[in-house]
């Protein structure tokens, strides 16, 4: 598990401290400790400070005593170990694949999946055995819808997890198998250029509207060639520049002594110089993405005018 993941407590290991069997019952009916699963509990006070994701990586590290010597973490349990967003994703339960060509099973905290694998498959991380990077990304695409792969696929790629050519290796090397057509189509749409699971969610349903294929992170400069600003997504041809997340993003990015004021000021300013240079601009924040529908008429005004400049 990472360094820092909250662990949980075990009642073996409460027990052999010195808790009684009693004393444990209490702190579970007043609630100050919360099974995770039996035999594995959390301060109520820690719980309810965690995140979907934090409490995912508790669930995990509450079922790795109970897994077999022969069980690799798989899927987005393995997506969790090497730190990939698990947007859209179940967390209710621990993926593992275990190495045979059938026998696939769900128990109530445990799913577990029957897929040969060799030496490559698979990592030592910490001690026990985890799905390559690769790996991870291949199960998932195949297995989620393609929002949802492509999220995890581009952020493997950006922060250089894993390399296009070993998606690719690993896609041929696992042969057919159920969903491998949209793995392969969720593979080549990948690209590391793509920052967040904003962009990633937005050029899927780019696709999705049938839009022009933007370039990412597209640089703009002035008539002498100076830098003005990057843009997440750039339409040349429509003279049009596209910005997700919009002004939710930039306190992530204040420079020192700033407030989210100054920065939305100094936004401004930046777009006000990208349109003295004619192009258009579109924004959009995370709810819009359930509604892309209200996003991509935005896009189609903005491209009427700039086929005009």
């Amino acid at each position: 598990m990472p360094d820092d993941a909250v662990r949980p407590m075990f009642r073996q290991d409460l027990l052999r401290e010195g808790t009684s069997d009693q004393e444990l019952r209490g702190h579970l009916r007043s609630e100050r400790w919360i099974p995770v699963v039996p035999g594995a509990y959390l301060p109520h006070g820690v719980a309810a400070q965690l995140s979907n994701q934090e409490r995912y990586g508790v669930l995990i590290a509450s079922a790795l005593p109970k897994l077999g010597e022969r069980s690799v973490l798989s899927h987005q349990s393995a997506a969790h170990i090497h730190g990939l967003p698990l947007w859209g994703i179940d967390m209710s339960k621990v993926h593992v694949t275990r190495p045979k060509r059938s026998g696939g099973r769900q128990g109530p905290t445990v799913v577990s999946h029957a897929r040969l694998m060799d030496s490559r498959d698979w990592a030592l991380i910490g001690d026990h055995m985890v799905t390559s990077v690769a790996r991870t990304v291949v199960d998932l695409a195949a297995a989620l819808p393609m929002q949802q792969g492509v999220v995890i696929a581009d952020a493997a790629l950006h922060r250089k997890l894993v390399t296009p050519q070993q998606l690719s290796e690993c896609l041929a090397e696992i042969g057919r198998r159920p969903g491998i057509g949209r793995a392969r189509a969720t593979v080549a749409f990948a690209n590391g250029l793509s920052e967040s699971v904003g962009e990633s969610r937005s050029r899927v349903l780019m696709h999705k509207f049938q839009m022009p294929v933007p370039e990412l992170q597209m640089d703009i400069f002035d008539e002498d060639g100076r830098f003005l600003a990057r843009s997440d997504f750039g339409f040349k041809s429509q003279r049009t520049l596209g910005e997700s997340d919009g002004f939710v993003k930039y306190s992530r990015y204040l420079r020192p002594g700033e407030t989210p004021a100054d920065a939305v000021f100094r936004e401004k300013r930046r777009e006000d110089s990208v349109r003295d240079r004619s192009w258009e601009m579109v924004r959009w924040v995370w709810p819009e993405l359930d509604h892309f529908g209200v996003v991509y008429d935005r896009f189609r005004r903005a491209f009427r005018r700039g086929a005009l400049r």
